[in-house]
């Protein structure tokens, strides 16, 4: 029999053998494997993006089977030749390898501009938008002096808020068009990042007393021009001509420009109070110690050169609360007294909404100036503010802030965040407030991937690694991640001493004794202030130090009595469960307020329950409860942005302290599921209020949980504690438990 005959009477697998595919199968992928293994560590020792092991992962798929096709053509020896079938092939998986490629460009790229969606859960959802769209990009100052650039931006940024109020398009808010300014991106880019059909350019050059401006509206798909117009004008005749490309602009969108004002679109017929206020609002908006007095100097002389310029007037008002000392629900570290920073600030509000009554800016300053005068009324004067202005991203946002803080309709919040970030997604600050919103209403994992596009958008700001930071601290297994975030503030604001007491307090959640000693050093010479006595207290009492611990809170009140923070922190120590310690920090609450107890029903934040348990006063306890617990099981299991939002452990305590052992084991579960960790193990040992169920099966399942999380957290930590661009790139990509 020769050869040949034998080899035709083999099997499929007995071929592959003979011609080493199998071999050949397995180590590629072993090779692969280790190749990818080996890739993995690189690139999170250096950070590198998570598209690069992507790649190399599609790569290497495509390379298997071309390895399989060459082992069968060549794996048996004395068979070399190329044949056609195999060129044909290995053609074949090359243009297969190709087409894939292709595609996963595309989806990058769509995945990383990601306009205006606010989250993945969402992106389905969100409602097509068919209006013509435009985006009013920065015009460039041709003028040889840069001190003239804010005459340009203001041009600019004129036209855009003329064009914001035609219903039938869509405009791109400011900070989205105005991010790229600077910057050689094309055009098509451009549109295609901001969901943009048409984009407006132009420039300004100022010779004396006299403007050039010019103006294109061009196609965001090829760039063919729509329009395009240059004017050589008075300065005077700024108005007239920003009111004509407004025009021009809406007609080649085929959309109608509403009709303008007597006193020009800008709100003033006087160029030079225009110029003022140009110059004075950009000042005032980068928040300076300097900038803010010296662009309210400016403000006020351009309302006195037109005392019915009511926009400048709303300016004033913002001014003049950014200028404040202090003392008001904004802290801004001015220098006017409080008292005269509300008067001045509800006084220009108040003029400008009499000036500029169909102003929704106006509505939107006065109604800040009526929260920051702590007075009635800024409820109804956002809303009267959204009614004008129904897509200035700004104003939305105020009024999101308004609804989150104040009303507590969350979810509404959050809807009106995700209507901002239709216009505006390349905003780095609505992309935190709306991070915030997705928080309040029970969302975190949403809130994650908020976080993660501001700091795509403000790779360099603290707030946006902050605002992740202490928003993984909550999530059971995730105080590794956290940790890492938060040294990057603490990287980027080396002066922080807050995001080292933070770290230290993370760090001892876990029991990681090195990063807590290392804040402590950073932290060395502040002992003995009440802030940091707090701090410390804490750190005992989490390291079981309970004794030591309470001496602290006791010194702390003693260089503050009314420290009303130490008396709650009195409560989570162990020797307050006896009758007579407990009673000693009721009665000091009391002192400090006698309506504390009729407080504590109504209160959001803080009820005294475990306090009268243990002081012998049961029956109050459960009075107390049960005024609250009906509104306290309506919230989401914990919020970091708004305390009202969440209920954290206030109920649960509150459930054990009064004996209700099973429904306070209920409710731990709840928590539990919703992935919320409770401060973690030590912090739950460390609470007297759980007392009496350590020894029940259910508790002790829980904290068995949490410990062995917090292993797992400890040992990623220890791995590695830099953070990287995978990192930051996961925020947002997991399914929260408490996520339906």
């Amino acid at each position: 029999m020769t050869e040949r005959t034998k080899r035709n009477g083999e099997g499929t697998w007995a071929r592959l053998n003979r011609r080493k595919v199998v071999k050949w199968g397995i180590a590629y992928s072993a090779l692969a494997w280790g190749f990818l293994q080996g890739l993995e560590y690189v690139s999170e020792a250096f950070g590198w993006p998570g598209q690069i092991r992507q790649v190399a992962i599609l790569a290497l798929l495509l390379g298997l089977p071309i390895t399989v096709v060459i082992a069968w053509y060549h794996g048996d020896r004395g068979e070399q030749r190329v044949v056609a079938s195999e060129v044909g092939i290995i053609t074949l998986l090359l243009f297969l390898g190709g087409a894939i490629f292709w595609r996963y460009q595309q989806v990058s790229e769509h995945s990383t501009a990601e306009p205006a969606r606010s989250t993945p859960a969402e992106a389905g959802r969100a409602p097509m938008d068919t209006r013509p769209s435009v985006a009013v990009l920065p015009f460039v100052n041709l003028t040889s002096d840069p001190g003239n650039e804010y005459l340009a931006d203001g041009i600019a940024e004129t036209l855009l808020t003329m064009l914001a109020q035609v219903r039938e398009l869509k405009v791109i808010g400011r900070t989205s068009s105005f991010s790229y300014k600077g910057q050689s991106v094309d055009l098509r880019e451009i549109g295609h990042q901001l969901g943009a059909r048409a984009l407006l350019e132009g420039s300004v050059q100022r010779v004396g007393d006299r403007l050039r401006i010019t103006a294109q509206l061009v196609t965001a798909t090829d760039g063919s021009h729509l329009w395009a117009q240059t004017y050589d004008r008075p300065a005077t005749d700024i108005f007239e001509v920003q009111d004509e490309i407004a025009r021009k602009v809406t007609q080649a969108l085929s959309v109608t420009l509403a009709g303008t004002s007597e006193s020009g679109s800008a709100g003033t017929k006087n160029f030079e109070a225009y110029e003022l206020f140009l110059r004075g609002g950009r000042l005032i908006w980068e928040r300076g110690a300097a900038s803010v007095p010296e662009g309210i100097a400016l403000l006020e002389k351009a309302a006195s050169l037109d005392p019915a310029y009511g926009q400048a007037w709303a300016a004033l008002s913002h001014g003049y609360i950014e200028s404040s000392a202090g003392g008001g629900p904004w802290h801004t570290g001015g220098a006017l007294p409080y008292e005269q920073a509300s008067a001045l600030a509800l006084r220009a509000a108040r003029r400008g909404v009499e000036l500029a009554p169909d102003d929704g800016w106006a509505h939107a300053a006065l109604a800040k100036a009526l929260g920051f005068a702590r007075q009635d009324g800024a409820d109804a004067e956002i809303a009267k503010a959204v009614a004008l202005s129904p897509e200035d991203p700004d104003i939305l946002a105020m009024q999101a802030s308004f609804l989150r803080l104040g009303a507590g309709k969350w979810s509404e919040a959050a809807e009106m965040m995700r209507r901002a970030l239709a216009v505006d997604p390349k905003n780095a600050e609505l992309q935190l407030q709306a991070g915030m919103a997705m928080d309040a209403s029970g969302d975190r994992e949403a809130a994650l991937w908020h976080y993660r596009q501001a700091i795509r958008l403000m790779p360099d700001s603290r707030r946006g690694y902050f605002m992740a930071g202490v928003t993984l601290q909550t999530l059971i297994g995730r105080e590794d991640e956290a940790l890492r975030f938060l040294l990057k503030v603490a990287a980027l604001d080396p002066d922080d001493k807050g995001i080292n007491e933070t770290l230290a307090i993370s760090g001892a959640s876990i029991g990681e004794t090195v990063l807590v000693d290392q804040q402590l050093r950073q932290l060395r010479g502040g002992i003995g202030s009440g802030t940091d006595l707090l701090f410390r207290a804490e750190l005992d009492r989490l390291a079981g130090r309970t004794e030591s611990a309470r001496q602290r809170l006791l010194e702390s009140l003693e260089l503050d009595p009314d420290n009303d923070s130490a008396l709650i922190s009195m409560e989570f120590l162990r020797t307050t469960r006896s009758r007579p310690e407990a009673s000693a920090v009721l009665q000091r609450m009391l002192k400090l307020d006698a309506a504390w107890l009729g407080k504590a029903e109504a209160s959001e934040f803080y009820a005294p329950i475990c306090l009268l348990a243990w002081s012998g006063d049961v029956e109050s306890s459960r009075r107390v409860l049960a005024a609250r617990e009906t509104g306290w099981r309506r919230r989401a299991a914990y919020s970091v942005s708004t305390g009202l939002a969440g209920r954290g452990d206030k109920l649960v305590r509150g459930l054990a302290c009064t004996g209700r052992t099973e429904d306070a084991l209920t409710e731990l579960e709840a928590l539990m599921d919703a992935n919320y960790d409770l401060g973690g193990s030590r912090s739950l040992s460390a609470d007297p209020a759980f007392d009496d169920l350590r020894d029940h099966p259910r508790f002790k399942a829980i904290m068995v949980r949490l410990e062995s999380a917090e292993l797992g957290e400890l040992e990623r930590f220890r791995a590695r504690r830099i953070l990287t661009d995978a990192d930051v790139e996961s925020l947002g990509t997991r399914v929260a438990a408490a996520h339906p």
